[in-house]
């Protein structure tokens, strides 16, 4: 039979060398040796409507399909599709229809319309899924939503009556308390706690973009968003679990001779808002694979601060060399 490989029930016995009631590191048993886990990719990918996020995903399996024709292993893109996107990419006619599952092609979508939606199509995700195999979550606000939906439901709160009243009592955020915010996470993190930390398939988030809010307690106001003034809509945890946020503009460009226009074009552009181990706050032009740009910026970067580790001198002055060869986004960023 089978062994299920998604989130698993508790089970009273041993675990890691621990009894059953024992947590402490002094009471484990056995050697560990220092390894390297593989890597695995877990990004936020943030825009505004139709700047082309859920697209960017496509374009990545559409390239893996091409790269896959001739390999016994073919990688898997799954969908967790909240905001039914899928239909417009993969139906009939459409641009990918050749890449959903059912006509022999890569894509796996799983519409979701409810929590339980969600709770089951990722156990059916995670169970398929194996090493280089890729999930969007789209969006992860909707996912967000759908765990406070679920927990005002089992307390039997109606969200939009309690968070009317709590509001007009200025009682805090939303529909809940302290104690009740807690539990949403917990519905949360039984699907996201496990796609980030323990699952090996990876994770792509797509969001949509809101204003930084100023006048938030300085905890949730994350500050690398503050220099662009936009921050991804989302669970406030979620921007430190992922290892790279990406940001996408589309912006109309226009050329005028004297008041007259004479030709626009829609041009694109990825900024690097964070990304563990590389760049910061660059941003670049790109046609229409934002993943194999990203990954040209990395090689890019990575290859900059090996020559400025090589140039002599003072630290100042290696500083100063990956900062002239990277990219940044002042001055040359998108106009928004």
């Amino acid at each position: 039979m089978p062994t299920k490989k998604g989130p698993q029930p508790v089970v009273k016995g041993s675990a890691g060398g621990l009894d059953s009631n024992q947590i402490s590191p002094e009471s484990t048993t056995g050697k560990v040796r220092p390894r390297l886990k593989t890597p695995k990719e877990r990004i936020i990918v943030a825009g505004d409507v139709y700047c082309g996020k859920s697209y960017l995903y496509m374009r990545m399996a559409e390239k893996a399909f091409q790269e896959d024709k001739d390999k016994d292993t073919k990688r898997k893109f799954f969908y967790l599709d909240l905001d039914d996107t899928t239909p417009t990419f993969m139906g009939e006619d459409c641009e990918f229809e050749h890449l959903y599952c059912e006509n022999g092609g890569n894509v796996y979508p799983f519409p979701s319309e409810s929590w339980s939606d969600s709770a089951k199509a990722y156990r059916q995700i995670v169970d398929d899924g194996v090493e280089g195999d890729w999930l969007n979550i789209d969006t992860i606000g909707r996912l967000y939503e759908q765990s406070q939906a679920k927990t005002a439901m089992d307390l039997g709160i109606n969200i939009d009556d309690a968070a009317y009243e709590r509001g007009k009592a200025n009682q805090g955020f939303g529909a809940f308390d302290g104690n009740q915010w807690n539990l949403v996470g917990r519905v949360l993190g039984a699907i996201l706690n496990h796609a980030v930390y323990q699952s090996k398939i990876n994770l792509m988030l797509t969001a949509h973009l809101r204003d930084v809010v100023e006048a938030r307690a300085k905890r949730e106001n994350l500050t690398m968003y503050q220099q662009i003034g936009f921050e991804p809509i989302g669970p406030p945890r979620m921007h430190g679990m992922m290892r790279t946020i990406v940001f996408l503009w589309a912006n109309r460009v226009v050329s005028k001779e004297g008041n007259k226009v004479v030709s626009s074009r829609i041009a694109r552009h990825l900024t690097v808002v964070k990304d563990r181990g590389g760049p910061m706050y660059m941003d670049t032009e790109y046609d229409q694979d934002g993943w194999e740009t990203l990954k040209q910026v990395r090689r890019e970067s990575s290859v900059a601060k090996r020559a400025a580790m090589n140039v002599g001198g003072t630290e100042a002055a290696t500083l100063e060399t990956v900062d002239m060869a990277e990219r940044k986004i002042d001055g040359d960023g998108p106009e928004i």
